[in-house]
């Protein structure tokens, strides 16, 4: 089963006809983690890319002695413990050894599909996470708290800036009576956050034209979903030297960087790189 995506509340009221006027949302907020599933089926915690994740393997073998007897699919955002720091998360997740302090912030839960369970509404599924959470009964296993219930984007905005002004991420709103659209981007699943943070897919490298970057890698080149390129720079001298030397290390990964925000004509306001994105794969970019 493919991701749902969230789309920008921005992009939504962009549209002639915008779908977040009008329905119910559930607010959360926004954590700043790996996207992850445990599928009951398999016990086994995946990222987003479908692959079985080594460094949480101490949890998972908690997991397996704690899980009901369940069919479907537990989603979440994968956290290390004090680490708020999304570059540092990501090394950390990305380890091929185990790690300590990593735990699960389960925002839905899709069920095996039966007779129905397809049209099944957020509100109903997060019940069902609800009571998946209490029964693991692991500190490591918490479930995410709506912090607002609204059909008022007014007010998400306002209820995002507070989220901002006390240094989080931002929120994420879901349709309380939605289904969950896989491998989808709609008005049923809309984020709120500060600037842009936006996953491109590296397909190339450019050369730097003077000085201290002189033969080394000046910027890479960027795609988004839409085929527009963007070139980005912000890297370490580092970075720039290995990759330059060795780009296969970074040609074809998917890399997140901030952004104020999208012009008019596609590309991104004062752009600079942030890391690459080991959870994401090319088909999950902005």
């Amino acid at each position: 089963m493919d991701i749902q995506k969230a789309l920008h509340l921005a992009d939504d009221l962009a549209k002639k006809q915008p779908g977040c006027i009008g329905p119910h949302y559930t607010i959360f907020e926004k954590y700043d983690g790996w996207y992850g599933y445990f599928n009951f089926a398999d016990c086994i915690i995946h990222t987003g890319q479908r692959r079985p994740l080594p460094s949480a393997i101490l949890l998972c073998n908690k997991l397996v002695e704690s899980v009901p007897s369940v069919e479907g699919r537990l989603i979440f955002e994968i956290l290390v413990r004090d680490v708020p720091e999304f570059h540092v998360l990501n090394g950390i997740l990305n380890r091929a050894e185990p790690a300590e302090g990593i735990y699960l912030m389960v925002h839905d839960f899709i069920p095996t599909l039966k007779l129905g369970d397809q049209w099944m509404s957020f509100s109903n599924r997060y019940k069902l996470a609800h009571e998946i959470v209490g029964r693991i009964n692991l500190p490591q296993v918490e479930l995410a708290k709506p912090i607002a219930f609204s059909q008022n984007y007014h007010e998400w905005q306002g209820i995002a800036q507070t989220v901002w002004d006390r240094g989080g991420e931002g929120i994420i709103c879901k349709q309380t009576t939605a289904q969950y659209h896989a491998g989808k981007r709609n008005s049923t699943l809309i984020k709120l956050k500060k600037g842009l943070d936006v996953d491109l897919l590296c397909t190339n490298l450019e050369g730097g034209d003077s000085g201290k970057y002189t033969d080394t890698l000046g910027r890479l080149i960027l795609v988004d979903s839409k085929g527009k390129e963007h070139r980005i720079s912000g890297m370490s001298d580092a970075e720039r030297n290995l990759w330059w030397h060795n780009p296969d290390l970074i040609v074809g990964k998917v890399v997140k960087c901030k952004a104020m925000e999208w012009l008019p004509d596609g590309s991104l306001r004062e752009a600079s790189y942030t890391c690459i994105r080991h959870d994401k794969s090319a088909d999950q970019i902005d």
